[in-house]
């Protein structure tokens, strides 16, 4: 993975990890809200290679339901076949479970939009 592509990568990852801890958590909206929107930035600019679109990928697979949930999110728009199963067992419980339901009922519905 390029050096540029893996520093992104741990960038996003640290940012995601903060959200619910700084902004849900801490019943701090604005804080949440900062924080997505600076993943979304990097996220934007991972999106664009292949690398960057595999890196996404492999963080659907950590161990913090916050990283695994935008990284499941952001991947359904080019393999839903992967970021389904990742989005549904979230949704089974858990902090974040309302979010990755509506997500995938978005998504199914064909209402559903990355950006």
């Amino acid at each position: 993975m390029p050096e540029d592509v893996a520093r992104l990568v741990r960038r996003y990852r640290d940012l995601l990890v903060r959200w619910p801890e700084e902004g849900l958590g801490a019943a701090r909206p604005e804080v949440a809200g900062i924080l997505l929107h600076r993943s979304y930035d990097i996220r934007d600019v991972l999106r664009q290679s292949e690398e960057g679109r595999r890196a996404i990928g492999a963080l659907m697979r950590d161990d913090v339901e916050a990283v695994r949930l935008a990284a499941a999110t952001d991947v359904l728009e080019w393999d839903p076949v992967a970021a389904e199963p990742v989005l549904e067992e979230i949704a089974t419980g858990g902090r974040l479970a309302l979010t990755a339901e509506v997500t995938l009922q978005l998504f199914r519905d064909g209402e559903f939009d990355v950006d």
